[in-house]
């Protein structure tokens, strides 16, 4: 078994998780992979977080996807939280990653699958960056944009995960399905889908 180094949500780098300063801080700390998340507003910004809410350690919240990028902009810089958007972390990524490192983006919301990947291409990254998502219907919709972006089924494991992966492997192969046959959620996913 072959067994790769990756920083899930740029950990240790810097005081905040996916913060600007952990993108600042790779180029000293190289590895091969790093995983950062990403959630879109109401106005269809991407920023770079993991949970559908931003909490503060004062106990101050916002959910990401019923406001606009200005006011998560705004709620970040009140709250100290070094929120940055995904345009900024590529541009970071750009400028501090590693020769062969590679950044896994995962898609928390479904339906920015395009938008994801033009800022990727933005920032010349396409050979640098590979997609992850737990819902379905983004892994297919990015199969069905290119069949040479790398994308990857992030799921828990239990019984059901072989099952789902080889739903999802004909899917993707045959590139023509109904979504309805396949629609695949666990019971806590949090984020309703359109």
């Amino acid at each position: 078994m072959t067994r790769k180094l990756l920083s899930h949500r740029l950990r240790g780098f810097a005081e905040l998780d996916q913060s600007a300063k952990s993108f600042k801080a790779i180029s000293d700390y190289p590895l091969p992979y790093y995983e950062i998340d990403t959630r879109v507003t109401r106005d269809g910004e991407i920023f770079v977080y993991h949970d559908p809410w931003i909490r503060t350690p004062n106990g101050n919240r916002i959910k990401i996807s019923d406001n606009t990028g200005s006011s998560i902009r705004a709620f970040s810089k009140e709250n100290d939280c070094d929120l940055i958007d995904l345009d900024a972390a590529l541009k970071l990524y750009s400028e501090n990653s590693v020769e062969g490192s590679k950044l896994c983006v995962d898609i928390k919301d479904f339906g920015f699958e395009q938008e994801h990947l033009e800022l990727v291409a933005k920032h010349g990254l396409i050979n640098k960056v590979v997609f992850v998502s737990w819902v379905p219907q983004t892994i297919i919709k990015m199969s069905q944009i290119s069949q040479d972006i790398p994308i990857i089924l992030s799921c828990m494991l239990n019984q059901r995960t072989p099952r789902v992966a080889a739903i999802l492997s004909r899917v993707i192969s045959k590139q023509t399905f109904k979504l309805s046959d396949y629609l695949i959620l666990g019971k806590d996913a949090h984020e309703p889908l359109p």
